[in-house]
């Protein structure tokens, strides 16, 4: 019987700057089994009982090595479907606001980008990614949607 599991985060993140907003992206090492050499946005696995925006904060932490100024819960969860164990993937998805420009990446990654929406979007490689920034991009620009976020505090 197929099982709907929540084992990962996504968390997309996110700068102002005098050019508009601008979303960080991450080009994955190319020794990584799964998606090797492709751009997206933060991602982690959840360890133990840690809560899902515990990891997100921790991932984007390792991942990225920034301050986070602001962290939102998104309304909205990513999925996917894996046939080899037959799983529903359910992914709780986050939003960070940061100051910084430079970023320090870990090992998983080579590279990383600030692009505006449009730039972001062309280079993600996952259609669930591209649906999510698609979302939060409106949520960001629409100050009557962005109110509507739930705020966790650091």
């Amino acid at each position: 019987m197929t099982k709907i599991v929540t084992k990962y985060v996504e968390c997309i993140i996110y700068r102002k700057t005098h050019e508009g907003i601008k979303y960080l992206l991450l080009k994955r090492s190319n020794y990584t089994n799964i998606y090797p050499g492709i751009w997206q946005i933060v991602t982690g696995t959840l360890k133990g009982k840690e809560s899902a925006a515990s990891c997100a904060i921790r991932e984007i932490k390792e991942e990225t090595g920034i301050e986070i100024k602001r962290f939102f819960a998104f309304p909205k969860v990513s999925q996917f479907y894996t046939l080899k164990n037959d799983l529903v993937n359910i992914i709780p998805m986050f939003i960070a606001e940061t100051n910084n420009e430079n970023i320090r990446i870990s090992n998983e990654h080579t590279k990383f980008l600030w692009l505006n929406y449009e730039d972001a979007y062309k280079k993600l490689f996952l259609v669930t990614q591209k649906e999510m920034l698609q979302q939060v991009n409106n949520f960001l620009k629409n100050k009557e949607y962005f109110k509507t976020l739930t705020e966790i505090i650091l």
